[in-house]
Formats: structure tokens, sequence, C-alpha cells
């Protein structure tokens, strides 16, 4: 239970790189504003509508790719916590967090992030400089979006949310971690690992998660969500039981994926986003299809991966270390050069062709360059300490 799960470096990796993708198809969607847009946006924008500059290709992408996207990646952190657990005591683990998460957070709050609202601003005529803008951008917090050059964590959310996660759970962790390691000694499950691998309680998991959604989120991204997302992923490793439910389920999950993923995309197109309130039965409804659809998408990525990917290869130590400074990089990146690709003389998929490829090459080239090399910018993108990697 505690030998190294390859599949889950794996997949997060596979998940980083599949940002860029996905961040640039946030240049021609349909669905919102973004800091940089192929065509003006407005809201009422329809699927299948011509709209000039925008593209439903993309919008789709988005679609069937946002509802598991963001949650594989806390489910993740959840598991890799339980072997990090298992190498560190609890204050270890909060120093690794400091270091690895809230350094990095606020050198991206301060120097990574605020770019991307400054282009925001450019994009609507604003002229000035650089530093004008500074002058009121970390003071107005009235669009955390930043689509709009307000201050924003921007994709950082994602390590706010995880820092947050991590030390609020710290406690049940270590619990959870004692509990398990006193049955094994004893030879036995845990107390809750056999119920935990009952088809009953994966059941039960979307509509837990459902009512997580009534509770108050922040800027749209709702902090308990995530956080049942990263226990869950915790879960997954910590009792024997659940992990193995889940490769027994992968193939079933499988069969019964496209039938609900045609009702999400059915319901969610025919019923409109946001056309009723947070708090009303169809949304409620709307909710709990989405994330039975999302849990049938993780167990299918999960299960098949541990079968698939749970094996060592020479590129995943680099590819270990570069995820994360990647990942805190990549967006800022990717809007800077969507602000001159956008004017370019290209066709759409010509000009997201640009973006996709430009942004990576640059986003590497930046790591390879300057971060893994400097043991100071090391630091501040959260690469352990030690030899260069």
């Amino acid at each position: 239970m505690n030998e190294r799960r390859y599949d889950i470096d794996w997949l997060r990796n596979l998940g980083i790189l599949l940002l860029f993708p996905f961040h640039t198809a946030r240049v021609f969607d349909i669905f919102e504003p973004n800091y940089v847009k192929n065509a003006v946006w407005h809201p009422g924008i329809s699927l299948f509508a011509n709209f000039t500059g925008l593209s439903d290709a993309c919008s789709l992408f988005l679609f069937f790719t946002g509802y598991w996207f963001m949650p594989l990646l806390f489910w993740l952190a959840g598991s890799s916590s339980w072997y990090a657990l298992q190498k560190r005591d609890a204050g270890q683990y909060r120093r690794e967090r400091v270091l690895r998460l809230l350094v990095p957070l606020l050198f991206g709050l301060i120097v990574i992030v605020p770019p991307q609202a400054y282009i925001a601003r450019l994009m609507q005529g604003w002229s000035g400089s650089y530093f004008s803008f500074l002058g009121s951008y970390f003071t107005n917090f009235s669009d955390l979006s930043g689509y709009y050059g307000t201050f924003t964590p921007a994709h950082l959310w994602f390590i706010l949310y995880l820092f947050i996660i991590s030390m609020a759970m710290l406690p049940l962790m270590t619990a959870i971690r004692r509990r398990v390691m006193e049955a094994a000694e004893g030879g036995r499950a845990f107390r809750f690992a056999g119920w935990l691998g009952r088809p009953a309680a994966f059941l039960l998991i979307p509509v837990a998660l459902t009512l997580t959604e009534a509770l108050p989120d922040f800027g749209g991204k709702n902090l308990f969500f995530y956080c049942a997302l990263f226990m869950l992923g915790y879960l997954a490793v910590a009792a024997e039981p659940m992990r193995k439910a889940i490769a027994r389920l992968r193939l079933g999950a499988l069969i019964a994926l496209p039938v609900c993923l045609a009702l999400f995309y059915l319901m969610a197109f025919q019923w409109g986003f946001g056309a009723y309130p947070d708090i009303s039965l169809p949304q409620a409804i709307l909710a709990l299809v989405r994330n039975g659809t999302m849990l049938l998408t993780l167990i299918v990525m999960l299960g098949y991966g541990e079968k698939i990917m749970n094996r060592n290869a020479k590129a995943l130590p680099y590819m270990n270390r570069a995820a994360f400074p990647v990942y805190i990089l990549h967006q800022t990146v990717l809007v800077a050069v969507a602000f001159f690709a956008v004017r370019w003389n290209l066709p759409l998929w010509g000009r997201y062709a640009a973006i996709l490829a430009l942004s990576i090459i640059l986003t590497v080239g930046i790591y390879e360059l300057l971060v893994r090399r400097f043991s100071p910018l090391r630091f501040l993108f959260g690469i352990k300490a030690g030899k260069r990697p």
C-alpha cells in the first residue's frame, strides 16, 4: 500500500499538459469572457449560432473536459498527500506545504499573475503603462476573475485552495493514517474501509458532492466541493477496498459513461446554463447528473490509469519536477501570446494552433533556461531544495 503509484504521477502530468489546449480554447469559446478573446464576447451567445471569431468546437471541448479536469487534479493531490505522509510527520508536511505551495502562491500573485489582468485592460483599449496599472490593481477586488483588469488569483486559485485544504485537513488525514497503520498491525482493515469499497458508497458520492455545492463559494469556486474531492483521493489510496472497488468498477463506468454524458449534455444545453437560481430543484438535478458523470469519468481514468500507467519511465522524474512551475507559468505566457496572435492574419484554427504551440515552447523554455537553473527561482517556484533537477 505504500509503494509509489506512478499512475498518479502520469495522470497529474498529463493533466498539466492538458492545460495548454484547455486554456487556448478559452480564447475562442462562447461560455464566458476571458483575459483575451478572439471576438467581442457578450452573454447569451449559443452553440451553432456561427458567431464570428468564436468556435463551437472549442466550446464543446471545454464542456467535455471542464466537468472533470480540476476535480481530477484535486483527487490526485489528495492521493499524493497519503504517500507524502508515509515519509513525513505532520510538522514536516506543514513545512513542505508552506515551501511548495504558499511561497509560489505569494510569488505568483505578485509577479506572475498581474500581467494577465494588465493584458485584459489593454484588450479593452486602455493605454497606460504597466506600472500605472499596478497602482490600482492590488486594491481593486471588485471582480476576482480578473477578466476586466481587477485583482485576481487567476489560475493560482488551485494552489490557494490546495494549501488551505491541505492545512485544514491535516489533523483528519493524520488520524486516518494512524487508524490505517494500527489496523494493519492487527492484520485487519481500518473501521470504515469495507464500507468505502461498496457500490453504495460510490452512489452516495455524487449526492454528497452536490450538497457541498449548496455551501458558499468564493469567486465561483467552491472550496467545500474541492475539499471533498481531495479527501476522496486520500481515502482512495488509504483504504484498500476503495482502491480495489475503483479497479472493479472501471469497465462498468466506461460502459455507463456515454449515456450519462449524453444526458448531462442534453440537460445543460436544453435547460440553459445559469437559467435557474443556484439553490433550486433544476440546478440540483443538473449538478447531481454532472457529479455522477464526473465520478464515472474519474473511475475510468483512475481505474485504467492504475492498470496501464503504473510504471516508471526515464522522463517521469523530469516531468514531476517541471509540472508545478509549468502550471504556474503557463497561463501568463499563453495570455501574452494570445494578445498578439488574435491580431494575426490567420484563420481561427491557425490562431489556435499558434497560441498552443508557442505557449508550450515558451513556457517549457522559461522553465528549462531560467527556473530550473537558478536556485532562487527554484525556491520561488516550489521546487525542492537540492541539486539542480
